[in-house]
């Protein structure tokens, strides 16, 4: 996981770096050492990443991340698309 990574996924997550801290068991300091991108252990890293998948909304795979969107708000999103597409064509 790089500096990027956990900045993203922190937005996607809509948390903060103490908050992250708090998920991983790591210090607030080491969070924003990750975001620095500075080196840190590996099991630390581990760590960060996975309190950040633990919310089943994320899944980190090298320098990719994957965002799933709950079905609920999928049908919203598709709902609205479609509302905005038929009154385009009136």
């Amino acid at each position: 996981m790089n500096e990027a990574q956990s900045r993203m996924a922190r937005a996607v997550l809509k948390i903060s770096v103490r908050e992250l801290a708090k998920l991983a068991k790591v210090s607030t300091d080491t969070i924003v050492r990750i975001e620095r991108g500075e080196e840190l252990r590996e099991r630390t890293v581990d760590a960060v990443r996975n309190a950040l998948e633990s919310s089943n909304v994320l899944k980190m795979d090298g320098d990719y991340i994957a965002v799933t969107v709950p079905f609920a708000t999928l049908e919203d999103k598709v709902a609205e698309w479609k509302r905005l597409q038929l009154s385009n064509e009136l």
